[in-house]
């Protein structure tokens, strides 16, 4: 089961308070990328779900291919394609951890 999501702009009256709670990474054109987060439950059910990633390319020597998927710690998340669409399915290994996918490219 995927649990659909969406980004929604941060209220104005509450702004101050949230900003500080995400991450956001610089975009080189300027402005800033806040960084999305999605739960898994532990509902035995539901201890599992995807997410998916829509790769851009500019550079015409990187491919899908190219592209790793992995932990901050280098776990390889395994990684489906169809088009330049990658499907990750995710399991829920922690309660209350935040575990970041890292999309890479192999030099």
């Amino acid at each position: 089961m995927s649990i659909k999501y969406i980004n929604v702009a941060i209220p104005n009256r509450v702004a101050d308070k949230l900003t500080a709670v995400y991450d956001y990474l610089p975009i080189t054109e300027g402005g800033e990328y806040a960084v999305p987060y999605k739960a898994i439950s532990n509902i035995p059910s539901h201890e599992n779900d995807i997410i998916t990633a829509t790769a851009t390319f500019t550079d015409t020597n990187v491919t899908k291919d190219d592209i790793i998927f992995k932990t901050k710690d280098g776990i390889k998340v395994n990684a489906t394609w169809k088009g330049n669409t990658a499907t990750l399915q995710l399991q829920q290994k922690f309660d209350y951890a935040v575990e970041e996918i890292l999309a890479t490219v192999k030099t």
